[in-house]
């Protein structure tokens, strides 16, 4: 791969845009273009451009929602969830967000109401939130069965990563790697980005617990390679930071990981529920400069929705 590799991506897109400047789904690349540099109001400012063409347009819209959740402006979110579900009353995707806005700000109240607004929707879509909620608020029997209907109706990576949780939380650390063994096959055979980090650092940390720390390593190596490589090509982000936070973290380097997590929330990582996904965080959850970095993070979230909705 090219050096600044993500830099020409966002020109070749830029000139396809200009070639095609009412085309909703180039737009949306863009957008996505800039966020791979860690360029958030450029992004936003493509986005919000197409919707000045067509404020109508619900992909924009959402893709919009997603951009504003994802770099931490919880009320502008907020507000955009709004309009989506104003035009879509039953967008499953927009309530799900309200439930993650909440939650992540620290409002359990408000994720109940929310989760159960985006259930009355689809209860079997909801079952990770519900499973979240519910371990979250240290309601075992609730989270199980919540896994126990993903398993049911689903074959994505997060399905068995929450049964590894509940596997290992039982002492079966063994059947929790069996689980996401055939995840990382998947991983291996397709080439799939969403959710193959998270998978390879739960393994990781999993095989840690075991004291096998040559198939620990070899679990990690690829999500240190592909931190290297990102970086080497110009993406910006704070995931690839979030992810090799989890790597120290599952290695037992846990003042690197806090360090680098702390490295991630300056660029913006804003998302606790990120954090109960990781089953290498856990040794490190209750330590002082971990807890404090999540208060903070809710702080923030709860702050910037309280500002939306005092306007």
């Amino acid at each position: 791969a090219t050096e600044n590799e993500y830099s020409n991506a966002l020109e070749l897109t830029k000139r396809a845009l200009l070639r095609d400047p009412l085309n909703a789904k180039t737009r949306e690349t863009l957008a996505t273009r800039f966020r791979n540099l860690g360029q958030f109001d450029e992004g936003l400012r493509t986005l919000d451009l197409g919707l000045e063409l067509e404020a109508d347009d619900i992909s924009l819209m959402s893709a919009r929602t997603a951009f504003l959740y994802e770099f931490g402006r919880y009320g502008h979110a907020a507000e955009s969830i709004d309009q989506v579900i104003g035009l879509d009353p039953r967008n499953t995707a927009a309530f799900q967000m309200r439930f993650y806005l909440a939650y992540n700000s620290g409002n359990m109240d408000a994720a109940l109401a929310a989760l159960e607004d985006a259930e009355a929707l689809s209860r079997e879509r909801l079952a990770d939130e519900r499973a979240l909620y519910c371990y979250t608020t240290g309601d075992t029997d609730c989270w199980h069965a919540a896994t126990t209907l993903m398993l049911a109706t689903r074959n994505r990576f997060f399905v068995q990563n929450w049964q590894a949780r509940m596997l290992y939380e039982e002492g079966l650390v063994e059947d929790a790697i069996f689980a996401l063994l055939p995840v990382l096959e998947y991983f291996d055979e397709t080439g799939d980005w969403y959710g193959n980090h998270q998978t390879r650092t739960n393994v990781g940390a999993l095989y840690g617990l075991l004291g096998n720390t040559a198939l620990r390593d070899e679990a990690l190596q690829p999500v240190i390679d592909a931190f290297d490589k990102a970086i080497k090509k110009g993406y910006e982000h704070w995931d690839l930071y979030f992810d090799l936070a989890a790597v120290k973290a599952a290695q037992g380097d846990h003042n690197a990981a806090i360090k680098i997590l702390q490295e991630s929330y300056r660029r913006n990582f804003r998302h606790p529920d990120a954090l109960v996904q990781r089953i290498a965080f856990d040794p490190i959850r209750d330590r002082p400069e971990f807890v404090t970095l999540v208060e903070r993070i809710r702080a923030d979230n709860a702050a910037s929705l309280k500002s939306a909705g005092s306007r």
